[in-house]
């Protein structure tokens, strides 16, 4: 392999037919639960964007509470938004060993009331037998149900994240490469080992504040895969905590282990994040989320024509799971129904999705799910808007047939 070959942007490995497939899924979804149980302090990383919102304002306002409590004044945020360059494709295979066994004592250290034995004996997950298994069946120690689940003891966890780092491989045309450096993102592991590697980090940067300065609780920063929102808080009469430590703080906490390189934005007021737009206020003392808040730019590319086989059904699918998240995203409803008919009128007018198809995937926002909080919400969401969004959404059509007319 020459030279030049070696750092080519990020390839797509497709492991669809690779023969550790099935051992791959199950390793990365015992990994995956390793990573969420993780309960030793608080988690910047999210595991979900629907957190984004929810985080944003009660971490805050959590801590505006206890610092009122101790005598303190207005807390101001001082925030950076960033992305992590080169968070699959410049990962070292050592590094990502040495993060899996990290998280794992992570997770040993961890405390948890409700279970009956310490989290420090935990040597082994249990995950199901298939891809679609029930979340149920995800479970730390030995397994219950042998006929359903699969126990993966972490030193076996441990010898298959090794072999897939020193044994990955591409394939490019009719060729067979290995990889030296990074995951494939076509990996089964590939996103747990990428998030593995970026928790590892954050909990060393906080157990090391909270050593030197013994105020990692001023850390309310969220990161998603490689974006990441830092945000440290300060006292605006530099009571116990100061404008210049928090921006000490902050440099840290956008410091990531070598290659890895966060790649600043340019401070705004607003700022994309993940799709949803983040706005300040004047005194960054309260801040508002409005998920996909933007006007149809009259292309599209991000849902199938419907002359495509199957198309009805992925355009449901796709409306379905696109509404969900701009609800659970955004703060404000009012937004979020605007913003379900501008991503309406793109679905329509740029991909030929009718204007029953849109009716169907509202009305399937009413079926129970496992999330109770967030089945709720999307009810009580319908209650006051669907026959708004479908008014506009019958405006938009016939403006639309007008125009072509």
């Amino acid at each position: 392999l020459k030279a030049r070959n070696t750092i080519k942007g990020r390839p797509i490995a497709p492991h669809t037919r690779h023969p550790l497939k099935n051992v791959y899924n199950r390793n990365a979804t015992g990994y995956h639960l390793v990573l969420t149980s993780i309960n030793v302090r608080r988690v910047t990383r999210m595991l979900s964007t629907d957190e984004y919102p929810l985080r944003l304002k009660r971490e805050l306002a959590e801590l505006q509470e206890m610092h009122t409590a101790r005598g303190g004044g207005q807390l101001k945020v001082l925030r950076q938004f960033g992305d992590l360059a080169g968070m699959y494709t410049d990962l070292r295979m050592d590094r990502m060993n040495d993060a899996l066994r990290n998280c794992v004592q992570y997770l040993r250290e961890s405390t948890d009331p409700e279970r009956r034995y310490p989290m420090r004996a935990v040597d082994r997950v249990s995950v199901p037998r298939h891809k679609a298994g029930e979340r149920a069946l995800r479970t730390l120690g030995p397994a219950y149900n042998h006929e359903e689940q699969v126990e993966i003891p972490f030193e076996t966890m441990f010898a298959i994240n090794d072999y897939s780092n020193a044994k990955s491989i591409i394939r490019v045309g009719r060729q067979i490469r290995k990889y030296t450096l990074g995951t494939p993102m076509g990996e089964q592991q590939s996103c747990a080992k990428a998030n593995g590697v970026c928790l590892d980090d954050e909990l060393k940067i906080d157990r090391a504040r909270e050593l030197a300065a013994g105020d990692s609780c001023r850390n309310i920063s969220l990161a998603f895969v490689d974006d990441k929102h830092a945000r440290v808080v300060y006292d605006e009469n530099d009571f116990l905590w100061t404008k210049a430590s928090a921006e000490e703080y902050l440099g840290q906490l956008m410091t990531y282990s070598e290659p890895l390189q966060m790649v600043i934005e340019p401070p705004s007021r607003a700022t994309e994040f993940l799709e949803t737009l983040t706005v300040y206020s004047p005194n960054s003392a309260s801040v508002e989320t409005y998920h996909k808040y933007r006007p149809w730019k009259k292309r599209s590319y991000r849902i199938a024509m419907g002359q495509v086989i199957g198309a009805a059904k992925m355009q449901l699918n796709t409306a379905i799971g696109t509404f969900i998240r701009i609800i659970c995203n955004s703060t404000d409803d009012l937004f979020a129904a605007n913003s379900i008919v501008n991503e309406a009128d793109e679905m329509m007018n740029g991909a030929g999705v009718k204007l029953s198809t849109i009716r169907e995937a509202l009305s399937r926002l009413r079926t129970p799910r496992i999330n109770q909080d967030r089945q709720r919400r999307l009810t009580r969401f319908c209650d006051k808007f669907e026959v708004m969004i479908m008014g506009m959404c019958r405006g938009v059509r016939r403006t639309q047939t007008r125009d072509r007319t």
